[in-house]
């Protein structure tokens, strides 16, 4: 097969800006300056192999955007290996050429373990926060909080067998063993794996603060971490927060009242003491604007491929559920970007 010419590769580029690459669009919006100099910090023993041979070290800022693709579209290390391979649209948001070979899974894994162990995930999310900022959009109009449940894979009936009859796990077993992963029960439905807590501000839709634990912590539990102190002199509507009953506590009133945050908490039901209809009302009123975090949660079930993994440990739970929300911020800073455009001058 002939090889493919300058023109046709640009045609097909261009093809892809006619169809509306969100990649393209991606890469044009953000300034991954400052990622490219947080990802310095990743460095490996071969790094230092300075003119001794061997494979040139790979651009952290090309292992970054990795790890955001795969955020954006739920993809394993191998999926993505064979898709940056597959795919014009991903090589060129990776600034890979149309003859580049993509970094293998194994590599994928090894970067992915090193931003974990460095902490640089938290950082990376700390970053383009402060993008946000500086782009316009700092958190508006109050603060929205709720979790979603992260599956991931369940023991499986061969191993609580083998428990059962007091045979120890192989070693391979052990490793693919999630021991920090736990059950819960919601309604009806059994769910195993982590849960992402998150704080959204209301008028944009952003996750301003995240948590990563496990399915059985309650949400209340990680209200403190996600909420945040208005300044001094903000608005009476950037001081609100809206949650579910949930969060609903005397304990969590006191805490709201102490950092000046005026609740709009849903009001819940006891036992023998049903809510009035001005509590069912309040609740119907509030729900128009608490809704508005469940569009995040819905937009990362569907357009982001879900949110199930198959890593282990809570730890990189926390750093694939970091990158999942970065990478919904992105997307969702693209939009509103494109939406800003279209606004007429006064």
């Amino acid at each position: 097969m002939d090889q493919a010419s300058f023109f046709e590769v640009a045609d097909n580029y261009a093809r892809l800006d006619k169809g509306g690459d969100p990649l393209a669009g991606l890469d044009a919006a953000v300034d991954w300056r400052g990622l490219a100099r947080l990802m310095r910090g990743v460095v490996f023993d071969r790094d230092k192999n300075e003119g001794k041979g061997g494979r040139p070290p790979l651009c952290g800022l090309i292992m970054a955007k990795i790890l955001i693709l795969q955020a954006c579209n739920n993809l394993a290390d191998d999926r993505t290996e064979f898709l940056i391979n597959d795919r014009l649209s991903f090589k060129r948001f990776l600034g890979l050429g149309v003859n580049d070979k993509s970094p293998d899974a194994k590599t994928i894994w090894l970067w992915r373990e090193r931003v974990l162990h460095s902490g640089l995930h938290k950082k990376i999310f700390a970053w383009f926060e402060g993008e946000l900022v500086r782009s316009g959009f700092e958190a508006k109009q109050g603060q929205i909080v709720d979790a979603t449940f992260v599956p991931t894979h369940k023991p499986t009936g061969r191993q609580k067998k083998q428990l059962r009859d007091e045979i120890p796990l192989t070693a391979a077993q052990v490793r693919q063993t999630d021991n920090d992963a736990t059950f819960t029960r919601k309604g009806k439905v059994t769910y195993h794996g982590y849960k992402n807590h998150t704080g959204v501000d209301a008028k944009w839709k952003l996750i301003r603060r995240q948590e990563t634990t496990t399915a059985s912590v309650h949400d209340s539990q990680k209200l403190k971490d996600l909420v945040t102190a208005p300044p001094a002199g903000a608005s009476e509507e950037d001081t609100k927060l809206w949650a579910d009953s949930a969060y609903r506590s005397a304990e969590a009133e006191a805490m709201l009242a102490e950092k000046t945050i005026a609740s709009e908490v849903h009001e819940r039901a006891y036992r023998n003491t049903p809510l009035t209809e001005l509590q069912k009302a309040a609740n119907r009123l509030k729900s128009s604007v608490r809704a508005r975090i469940e569009h995040v949660y819905g937009h990362m079930k569907t357009a982001m491929g879900g949110l199930v993994i198959h890593t282990v440990g809570l730890a990189r739970a926390e750093a694939k559920m970091t990158f999942k929300n970065l990478a919904y911020n992105m997307q969702r800073f693209v939009f509103l970007m494109s939406r800003k455009r279209q606004e007429p001058c006064i």
